[in-house]
């Protein structure tokens, strides 16, 4: 079996990260640990390192004096991912829209978002409590925030256009 040279932890985590960013598609660990120079247990190693670590958020210098380096984590959350990636993880927990957004959506495509737009219908009691429409005389219509929230849901769902 051939040795391969010796690395830096560093340059290790680099040639992972740079073979994850240069590919246009995921790769498989065989193909990262190849197209580096790795033995496929040691890219296997590291993959599952930086799964773990990027789990609980982004390790930040924050400030480098001359005999002091000040770190902290930044949290990373749903928003600091890439909106297909967000999509992608919603529809995996909650791969079909709930009662709630359904209503919301229903509104949005009749164009329901001011008092001269209401419009009568059913909704879940929960959309009203959460502030997410108002009432009207001649029914009912989004807020701003339920409007927001509306636009996400038809994001995520763009199924509910054809309904």
């Amino acid at each position: 079996m051939e040795h391969l040279p010796k690395r830096s932890v560093t340059e290790v985590f680099r040639d992972i990260t740079r073979a994850l960013e240069q590919a246009d598609t995921p790769l498989t660990t065989r193909e990262i640990a190849k197209s580096r120079g790795l033995d496929q247990k040691t890219a296997e190693k590291y993959l599952g390192i930086m799964r773990e670590t990027s789990a609980a958020g982004r390790v930040t210098l924050l400030k480098e004096l001359p005999r002091m380096k000040l770190w902290s984590l930044e949290p990373i959350g749903l928003l600091s991912l890439p909106e297909k990636e967000q999509t992608r993880i919603i529809r995996k927990h909650f791969p079909r829209p709930s009662a709630e957004e359904k209503s919301m959506v229903k509104l949005l495509l009749a164009n329901s978002t001011e008092e001269n737009r209401a419009l009568k219908t059913r909704l879940p009691a929960s959309i009203v409590k959460a502030g997410w429409v108002k009432l009207a005389r001649n029914g009912v219509y989004l807020t701003e925030e339920g409007s927001t929230i509306a636009r996400g849901a038809l994001r995520t769902y763009p199924e509910l256009r054809s309904r």
